[in-house]
């Protein structure tokens, strides 16, 4: 919880990360349920005591769920991110799952990059629909 408010501003500098398309989606009670909740299990990477990286991931039985990485701007490039799937591909390994999923923003290249690096392969595309209730 120390560094809510960190992965706060990381998750609401990046436009990537939103269905909406537009920046701030992200509430403090979101980073809440990231960190709190049992199923999530949300992990950073710290810089010179600064948190420059986060990824969040639910863990179900067979199988876990990348819900959403992010890096700072100033910190890409440099397999941080690689890291952190990694880190994550490790616990699910130990936990005897066997398969990781993730969804991303066709424009978001640089997550399919990633990926792509990562021999992850591409599946079925999907359309996102959102909606404000009021």
């Amino acid at each position: 919880m120390k560094d809510a408010k960190r992965i706060l501003e990381l998750l609401n500098s990046d436009d990537n990360l939103s269905v909406n398309m537009t920046r701030g989606d992200y509430r403090g009670e979101d980073i809440k349920d990231y960190i709190a909740k049992k199923i999530n299990q949300t992990f950073v990477y710290e810089e010179d005591g600064k948190v420059v990286g986060v990824v969040v991931s639910q863990f179900w039985t067979t199988y876990f769920h990348l819900n959403l990485i992010v890096i700072d701007k100033n910190y890409r490039g440099k397999g941080i991110g690689a890291q952190l799937v990694k880190h994550v591909e490790t616990l699910a390994k130990k936990r005897g799952i066997g398969y990781v999923e993730l969804v991303t923003e066709e424009k978001n290249s640089q997550m399919q990059r990633l990926m792509d690096k990562l021999n992850y392969r591409k599946g079925n595309k999907f359309l996102s629909y959102c909606k404000d209730l009021k």
